[in-house]
């Protein structure tokens, strides 16, 4: 299935297949572009070491099981020596077993993904569980990548038949639908790990992301999520516990943790209201700042993941004018008792791009990670990155245009930086000025030849700089990019 824009010249009269198109593109978003349950990651060098008997949780997700029917998983792990592993992933914090994968000595940033189908149900909220097991053997394992993304194998119903004439209230269903696509939060970019919450104020999490925008490059309000996964493992009466989300260009929010160590994990949101996507200011670059008590009892934060929701004011600016009645006609254009279907296009067109696309990247804790980059490419993310049926970008079928989005620092004068983008084995390469001291880049790479009929496939970063600097990475970050219809 592709994106398909509906449009009729003026006059001419509306057929049911582009009442039908609307919803399939509606599908389309929710299958291709904002399917991402969550993508979390640690740059290279800096993997998750993980011992037997290890159990990650990752930050609650809603998902919509009355449309999706498969959850898919992936890892990307290290292991050294002989050794077999069990990933066993549960979507309900402790509850059945949906997924489990198994690995033998799989050397350097090796694959491994798994899918199950779910019953259908009502939407709901999940908490992803990865319980990791040795099996047998001496050797290590520490992992990079996890990601987990949801799918329809199926097609849904699209509206009246061929053969059946076309009314306005065919299309109160895709206008229903359209709301819920800028309901949808999802993970921009996310973290896994232990990082426990130092005595004092100090930046535990900085990145910059991107989100999607649409081809009018139409100014936005959002909300920025941020959500952690805490680990509270002692009784904490009296203790001082701070997180601090704050945005670019935007507010700063506070949450405090329980003083009880009743509930082991506790889940903290921390929205901050951001504007939209824009290159010279960044709606997307923000930071987390943890603070707690001064002594040896304190908590951890175990995963980190950056959601990106539209505001209502939003969704009703962009809603159009004329509600597809039942009873009205439906014309090309607004007029008295006719509803536009082009105005109904345009609006499911906005809210299909207005959200991210598919995305994958990675965050680091505390001061960063810092790499000595010269002329030779230096991979600095391995994960993996969803494709299925992704393969709109302008009026190109088979092109994918991505942006990577990284927050860096230069410790010298300005050089040029290149980033090489692998995408299921295909690769291109797009310069940019790296200036010295911390920097937001932004390096636009297309990419051809991608196998769309895979889903999540693997994704590499590499840099390259043109004189020799050691270059500190907070975060790096993919986003399949929307483009002109």
């Amino acid at each position: 299935m592709k994106y398909c824009k509906v449009k009729t010249a003026d006059g001419y009269p509306v057929s049911v297949p582009q009442i039908r198109q609307l919803q399939r593109n509606i599908d389309w978003c929710r299958n291709s572009r904002i399917n991402a349950v969550g993508v979390y990651g640690r740059v290279a060098t800096d993997a998750f070491a993980v011992v037997d008997g290890d159990v990650l949780f990752f930050p609650p997700m809603s998902i919509d099981l009355s449309f999706y029917n498969t959850l898919h998983f992936g890892v990307v792990v290290d292991g050294v020596n002989s050794a077999v592993w069990e990933f066993s992933l549960s979507m309900t914090g402790g509850g059945t077993e949906e997924i489990l994968l198994s690995m033998t000595n799989p050397g350097s940033a090796a694959v491994y993904t798994g899918s199950c189908s779910p019953p259908y149900s009502h939407p709901r909220v999940c908490t992803p569980q990865l319980r990791i097991t040795k099996v047998s053997g001496a050797g290590t394992l520490s992992m990079r990548f996890a990601g987990f993304w949801m799918h329809r194998t199926e097609d849904a119903p699209y509206g009246p038949e061929n053969l059946q004439p076309a009314a306005a209230a065919d299309l109160q269903s895709a206008m229903s639908l359209t709301d819920n696509l800028l309901a949808a939060s999802p993970c921009l970019i996310g973290w896994f790990g232990e990082y426990m919450m130092p005595p004092g104020s100090t930046t535990a999490f900085r990145w910059f992301a991107l989100g999607d925008k649409n081809d009018d490059d139409t100014t936005t309000e959002s909300v920025i999520n941020a959500e952690a996964i805490v680990a509270q493992t002692q009784i904490n009466a009296g203790k001082y516990w701070q997180l601090t989300h704050t945005e670019n260009n935007a507010g700063t929010l506070t949450r405090y943790l329980p003083d009880s160590a009743s509930g082991i994990y506790t889940p903290v949101e921390m929205p901050v209201a951001s504007t939209s996507y824009d290159t010279t200011t960044p709606w997307s670059g923000g930071k987390i700042e943890a603070a707690a008590g001064a002594d040896s009892i304190r908590p951890y934060i175990i995963a980190v993941g950056v959601h990106r929701k539209m505001s209502t004011a939003t969704l009703v600016a962009l809603q159009p004018a004329h509600q597809p009645l039942a009873g009205r006609q439906i014309r090309t254009v607004e007029a008295a008792g006719a509803v536009g279907i082009n105005d109904i296009a345009e609006y499911i067109h906005k809210c299909s791009w207005y959200q991210c696309g598919n995305t994958s990247g990675a965050l680091v804790e505390g001061a960063g990670k810092a790499f000595t980059i010269s002329t030779t490419k230096v991979t600095v993310f391995d994960g993996l990155i969803w494709v299925r049926d992704d393969a709109q970008s302008g009026a190109t079928w088979g092109a994918n245009s991505y942006e990577v989005a990284l927050r860096a620092a230069n410790s010298s004068t300005d050089v040029t930086m290149t980033c090489t983008l692998t995408v299921d084995g295909q690769s291109a390469s797009a310069p940019l000025t790296f200036a010295a001291g911390e920097n937001y880049l932004t390096f636009s790479v297309s990419l051809t030849n991608i196998d769309i009929t895979k889903y999540a496939v693997a994704c590499r970063v590499e840099l390259a700089n043109s004189a020799s600097r050691t270059t500190t990475v907070y975060s790096v970050q993919i986003s399949r990019r929307g483009a002109a219809y």
